[in-house]
C-alpha cells in the first residue's frame, strides 16, 4: 500500500513539475520589451476608453461625441484581442491607466463643453494616438513573437487612421473655439509654453 501511494505521489509530482516547466516556458516566451509593450497598450486602451466615456456627458460638440463613441467601440475589440494575446503568453495586464494618464483623466473630468472638447481632442485624439503609434512601431521592429508583431502591425495601421481623424477633428474644434479664445485673449493649447 505504501509503495502504491509513493508511486502515485511521484507521478503527480512529475506531472506537476512538467506542467510548471511548461508554464515557465510560456512565461519566458516573451521578451521584457514584448511584455512591456502589451502592458503599455493595455494602459493606453484603459485611458482612451475612460476619456471617451467622459465625452458622452462632458463634450458639447456632436463630432467630438461621435469620435469618442467610435473610440469606445474600437477599444473594446482591441482590448479583447489584447487580453487573449496576453493570456496565451502568461502576461498580466494592468486594469487601469498609467499614473500620468490618470492625471490627464482627472483634468478632463474637471472640464465641460468647449474646453473639454479642445482638451479631449489634444490629449486623446492626437497625443494618445501618437504615443500608441510610436509604441506599435517600436514593437514591429523589436518583437520576435509572431503574434505580438502581428498585433502591433494591425493596430499601428488603425492608430494611424484614428490619428488622422483626430487631427482633422482637432482642427475643426480649434476653429470653432478660436473666436472664443481671441475674445478672452487665450493662447491656443499648442502655443502654451510649459
Amino acid at each position: 500500500m505504501m509503495l502504491s501511494c509513493i508511486a502515485v505521489l511521484s507521478v503527480v509530482t512529475v506531472t506537476y513539475a512538467t506542467e510548471s516547466a511548461d508554464s515557465i516556458g510560456q512565461i519566458s516566451r516573451l521578451s521584457r520589451h514584448e511584455k512591456f509593450f502589451l502592458m503599455h497598450v493595455a494602459e493606453n486602451n484603459n485611458a482612451e476608453v475612460l476619456a471617451s466615456a467622459l465625452a458622452a456627458s462632458k463634450a458639447s460638440d456632436p463630432e467630438v461625441k461621435q469620435y469618442a463613441a467610435l473610440m469606445v467601440e474600437n477599444q473594446a475589440g482591441k482590448a479583447e484581442e489584447l487580453r487573449q494575446l496576453a493570456a496565451r503568453n502568461m502576461v498580466e495586464l494592468p486594469t487601469v491607466p498609467s499614473k500620468l494618464q490618470q492625471q490627464i483623466l482627472a483634468r478632463l473630468g474637471k472640464l465641460d463643453g468647449a474646453k473639454f472638447d479642445g482638451e479631449y481632442c489634444r490629449q486623446i485624439a492626437v497625443l494618445a494616438h501618437k504615443d500608441s503609434i510610436a509604441l506599435f512601431k517600436q514593437a514591429v521592429k523589436r518583437a520576435k513573437n509572431a503574434d505580438v508583431q502581428a498585433f502591433a502591425v494591425k493596430n499601428q495601421a488603425e492608430a494611424e487612421a484614428y490619428l488622422s481623424q483626430g487631427e482633422a477633428l482637432k482642427v475643426i474644434i480649434d476653429k470653432k473655439t478660436k473666436p472664443f479664445r481671441k475674445m478672452l485673449n487665450i493662447a491656443p493649447a499648442a502655443n502654451i509654453q510649459k
